[in-house]
């Protein structure tokens, strides 16, 4: 995959996880934030998302 195709992967992953995680489906957020964050580890956007999922569900 090029660096254009991965941060095109990660804004997807990450907006399907927002919308899973605003939906009420926490769990579901996690697992897409988690696939982005294995692309993306240093954004920042993204580990906020990531922290607002896990503390939705409990975790």
């Amino acid at each position: 995959m090029s660096v254009r195709q991965d941060r095109e992967c990660v804004e997807l992953l990450t907006g399907l996880g927002d919308l899973y995680r605003r939906s009420g489906q926490p769990q579901r957020a996690l697992v897409m934030l988690l696939i982005a964050i294995q692309l993306a580890p240093t954004d920042s956007a993204l580990l906020h998302s990531l922290v607002l999922a896990f503390t939705d569900s409990g975790d």
